[in-house]
């Protein structure tokens, strides 16, 4: 997500903060990515001692079923502080990133900075609706369950339904993202249909020989 911003935002800002070498942006986005697995770090390091973790855990499930006591379980952690803290870290530097691209953005396409005519200030308009819409909508689709297991770790609630919820959601993520991104742009629209009508067109052509 704050790549992608990054990049609406160094090809939309000609003066301005912005990163404009190529090793700055290459920089940027490993940072950016290796934060994704860095974040999980110190959780790893604090590992719980599997047999004790799993009594702790059986006191405050009500019925555990008896999958839980025969097959392999792997706890990663009892204490939620950790997770919390390094969830919230990493939400902290992507957010503020993006929130910074979306902002700077918006302004150089709103306050008129550059002169551009109004065709062509439309058109990065509604491209940049289009990508925010796009991005956004599926985040927010696998924000909410995450948000929801975050609270479920930190509360000690605890709620079948809503974890079983949590996971289908999750797991339709990259599905949607596909969905969305077919909806909004308008030229993988326009191919996608024409590829179904191709493809009725083969198989009719078939089934007539």
């Amino acid at each position: 997500m704050v790549i992608v911003f990054e990049n609406q935002q160094n090809h939309l800002v000609t003066d301005g903060i912005k990163l404009s070498s190529t090793l700055s942006r290459r920089l940027f986005a490993i940072f950016n990515q290796a934060i994704g697995f860095v974040f999980i770090i110190p959780v790893l390091m604090n590992v719980p001692d599997q047999e004790v973790a799993k009594r702790n855990v059986a006191k405050w499930i009500v019925c555990p079923p008896p999958e839980f006591f025969d097959m392999p379980i792997f706890i990663l952690a009892e204490d939620s502080y950790l997770i919390r803290w390094s969830v919230s870290s990493m939400l902290a530097i992507y957010l503020a990133q993006g929130s910074f691209c979306i902002i700077h953005c918006s302004y150089h396409l709103i306050s008129k900075t550059r002169k551009l005519s109004f065709k062509t200030r439309n058109m990065q308009r509604k491209f940049f609706i289009t990508v925010c819409v796009q991005i956004f909508l599926p985040f927010t689709i696998i924000g909410i369950p995450v948000c929801f297991l975050v609270f479920s770790v930190a509360t000690g609630y605890h709620n079948q339904l809503f974890n079983n919820v949590a996971m289908i959601l999750m797991s339709l993520h990259s599905f949607l993202s596909t969905i969305f991104s077919i909806v909004m742009q308008n030229n993988m629209k326009k191919g996608g249909f024409l590829c179904c009508k191709k493809t009725n067109g083969i198989s009719s052509n078939y089934q007539s020989k």
